[in-house]
């Protein structure tokens, strides 16, 4: 009978032990709250894994001159991307393949990166940075992370379908975003690499696929182009050209350029701009695809060319403006009105036609 009442004693007396034990606990909880630090690192703790490594500015290409060479692109020719102006948030990147070249300016925001502004044919280095957007398209959205997807401009979607994913090329391997979007015909995959933008894209249509991937990276290489300045040599009788080649150069550079050459001859056989003259001005029309150049109206009088040398010499300027502006036809003007001396009279609008069939490359 004892041994029954003190085992009923321990169990009691250990009942209100527990008891006791858990009414400190509350009582401490209540009479000490976690500080508000201690909620927030709490907090943070929790939602450490699910925040993003990546923000979309990081794949934002934003290092002036920067050349990116690829394999592939238009017709399996390859084709080079140049970083040409980088201002805050915006970067202008110039595309050029096949002859061709495109001009994109590239937004970053908090939550994305975009194509704002496109333009095609833009020969020369001009800065588009400010320009209003005609364009919207979002390369990248956030949070960058798989799933996560967004309307293309054509209404379809375009979804992050890796992060992190291992890339090898020949310019070296990089960890990539894969970016997936699907049409009614077409598969698309754009892969885009830190502080480079896209390094890789495939395009799958109709069981054909086309790749184009980085081939090289390269550091202070803007583009470079081969310029022509042509000119009539009026003792031999021929057309002739000399090419250079330089960093491509914003229009107010290749204008005067031009007119140093216009101006200054390599030989002394070759008709120069005689230096009373004027150039008013030097115009490209983009939407005519021709380029119009007015000088003073004492033109004619100053140079005093015969039938011959006069057409000639036109077209030498007219093969120097055109070639270096990528126009098919060139107007030429006198204080405004159109061309006109003893031997040549133009129309009001009539242009010159770029012609190089004749010309000889200085040796």
């Amino acid at each position: 009978m004892k041994k029954i009442y003190l085992s009923l004693t321990m169990v009691v007396l250990l009942a209100f032990s527990f008891i006791g034990c858990v009414g400190k606990k509350d009582i401490n909880a209540v009479n000490n709250p976690p500080s508000p630090q201690a909620i927030n690192d709490t907090k943070l703790s929790e939602n450490k894994e699910e925040t993003p490594k990546y923000i979309p500015k990081d794949f934002l290409p934003n290092k002036l001159n920067l050349k990116l060479s690829y394999d592939g692109g238009f017709e399996n020719g390859g084709e080079q991307s140049y970083i040409e102006y980088v201002d805050n948030n915006r970067v202008q990147m110039k595309t050029v393949n096949g002859g061709t070249s495109l001009v994109k300016v590239i937004e970053s925001k908090e939550d994305s990166i975009s194509i704002v502004y496109i333009e095609g044919e833009l020969y020369n280095k001009k800065n588009m940075l400010s320009t209003a957007s005609n364009f919207n398209e979002a390369l990248l959205k956030a949070p960058i992370k798989v799933g996560t997807s967004w309307k293309s401009d054509d209404d379809t979607t375009k979804t992050i379908t890796a992060v992190d994913m291992d890339l090898n090329t020949k310019a070296g391997n990089f960890k990539v975003v894969e970016v997936t979007k699907k049409g009614k015909d077409y598969v698309s995959k754009e892969y885009f690499a830190k502080d480079l933008g896209v390094i890789k894209t495939v395009f799958q249509t109709n069981g054909s696929e086309f790749i184009t991937e980085i081939r090289s990276i390269e550091e202070n290489s803007p583009l470079k182009i081969g310029y022509r300045y042509f000119y009539y040599d009026v003792v031999n009788d021929k057309s002739l050209y000399k090419e250079v080649s330089f960093a491509q150069q914003e229009e107010s550079k290749l204008k005067a350029n031009i007119e140093e050459n216009l101006r200054k001859v390599p030989s002394k056989n070759f008709i120069a701009i005689k230096p009373a003259i004027k150039i008013n001005k030097i115009e490209l029309i983009k939407d005519k695809a021709l380029l119009h150049i007015d000088f003073s109206s004492n033109f004619v009088k100053e140079m005093n060319l015969g039938s011959g040398p006069e057409t000639l010499f036109l077209q030498s300027i007219v093969n120097t403006l055109g070639y270096n502006y990528g126009v098919p036809e060139v107007m030429i003007t006198l204080d405004g009105k159109p061309y006109s001396s003893g031997h040549i009279l133009m129309k009001n609008g009539e242009t010159f036609k770029v012609g190089y069939e004749n010309s000889v490359k200085i040796k």
